[in-house]
């Protein structure tokens, strides 16, 4: 389709046509090609839906009627239609006229084509809509869709891969997703399926490790060894999306930091955050936070493989995304000692300073914590970062921030203030101790631990 000028062609026919199915039909062909965002983006697809008119109410209930009553072979028309209409729009109209349950017979029983296709349906109905996502689990959904990927063709296992992940969004699916035993099939996907089944094997499993029992459950099922190998040798959105899996799977768990760096995961993900793409550099300094955090062999490694330089310069001049995870990931880097001066080397004080005084609120709180870190024990840092203006706006925060901002200012001040008299003066000339003695009075107890301290 791309070498025969198809997006073109394709997009000539949604912005221009005149006949409402041969548009929807055209636009379901375009829907493929932001699988790869090189092609077609998503806001480019977006704005083509524009330019093809919803389906009314009667038609939305004879696709119904037909999809629960119909001939075979209207059936396999209408499985088509139907996951047109939901690439177009209309996700609560077509839930509410009632598409589920028919589209869910059809992957218990239907045929090749309507198994396919109503797998896709549920898959773009369950993209961005909580209340489908929940209605596809509460009508039996989750489980035709995890036998689709033992025993499914490789196309209707693609579609089963990405419905998953979707439906998976919603919290309250994951633990049913995983008692069908997803998990298992999903790792071989990733491991030996097709691109397609690939990046979105790694999307739902990234989706399913919300909890220790299933970041345990992943990793025992030797999910992080072909994860490292797409953050190597993917595609860009395979590797985007191993990189967001590999940081959830890391996520509080020792024992999965420890086998990711083993399997040489560092060393790409440190190499994304340098060189990748805009999607790259966020999901992969999450990743990094992720395994830097509790573990000072992980912190010691991403500084070794050059780390720090890249993070520093996402929080000094990339998107707002980008400012808030390499702040976060930098701010658990500066645990360890050698870390810290190497932050303030690379120029890393003046932008997270920076942040604690005009970031949002999460880059706010995230940066107060990176100062504290980059003070503890640290005599020439607490200097700079007083000489950066770093104080003022921390006290700033222990007076009106969000309750993490309090208690991770007054920790960055607290530090700052450790065998340094000017910035002990300076703290109280700009209004700090009222504040901080409020904190011991009536704050949480981490405000009064860190107030305190």
């Amino acid at each position: 389709m791309y070498e025969a000028n198809g997006i073109h062609v394709l997009s000539e026919v949604v912005s221009s046509g005149d006949a409402y199915l041969t548009q929807l039909y055209a636009l379901k062909c375009l829907g493929w090609a932001t699988s790869d965002g090189s092609k077609l983006s998503e806001p480019a697809l977006e704005k083509l839906r524009e330019s093809v008119r919803e389906a009314t109410a009667e038609e939305l209930a004879s696709l119904v009627d037909v999809l629960q009553h119909g001939s075979h072979e209207e059936k396999d028309g209408e499985a088509l239609l139907c996951a047109s209409i939901a690439t177009r729009g209309q996700p609560d109209a077509l839930r509410d006229v009632g598409v589920v349950p028919p589209l869910i017979e059809m992957l218990k029983a239907g045929s090749a084509l309507q198994t396919l296709w109503a797998a896709n349906a549920l898959g773009t109905l369950a993209c961005s809509n909580d209340e489908n996502r929940v209605a596809i689990a509460e009508a039996g959904g989750v489980t035709p869709l995890v036998a689709l990927l033992r025993t499914g063709t490789e196309e209707q296992t693609h579609q089963a891969a990405r419905a998953l992940g979707n439906v998976a969004i919603e919290n309250a699916n994951v633990a049913v997703i995983v008692r069908e035993e997803a998990i298992s099939p999903l790792v071989a996907l990733v491991r030996s399926g097709t691109d397609e089944q690939k990046l979105f094997a790694a999307y739902t499993l990234g989706n399913l490790a919300d909890s220790e029992e299933n970041r345990s459950a992943i990793a025992s099922e030797d999910a992080i060894s072909p994860l490292v190998t797409l953050l190597e040798t993917g595609t860009d959105q395979q590797k985007e999306e191993a990189a967001l899996a590999l940081g959830n799977i890391a996520f509080n768990n020792d024992a999965n930091c420890v086998a990711i760096s083993r399997e040489g995961g560092i060393s790409p993900l440190v190499a994304l955050v340098r060189a990748g793409t805009t999607e790259h550099k966020q999901s992969a300094a999450y990743a990094l936070g992720k395994l830097a955090s509790n573990n000072d062999a992980n912190r010691v490694e991403i500084a070794r493989e050059g780390g720090i330089s890249p993070l520093v310069a996402l929080v000094r001049a990339g998107t707002a995304e980008h400012k808030q995870w390499a702040t976060y990931a930098l701010g658990k880097l500066a645990a360890n000692d050698a870390n810290r001066v190497e932050i303030a080397r690379e120029g890393g004080i003046p932008p997270l300073v920076a942040l604690v005084r005009a970031g949002t609120d999460y880059q706010k709180e995230e940066a107060a914590l990176a100062l504290g870190n980059i003070a503890s024990n640290n005599d020439a840092n607490c200097v700079e970062i007083a000489r950066e203006g770093g104080i003022s706006p921390l006290v700033e925060l222990v007076r009106a921030g969000t309750d993490e901002q309090k208690e991770y200012a007054a920790l960055a001040l607290g530090n700052i203030a450790s065998n340094n008299d000017a910035n002990r003066v300076e703290i109280a000339r700009e209004g700090g101790i009222p504040p901080l003695v409020a904190l011991v009075r009536a704050g949480t107890a981490e405000h009064k631990q860190w107030a305190a301290h």
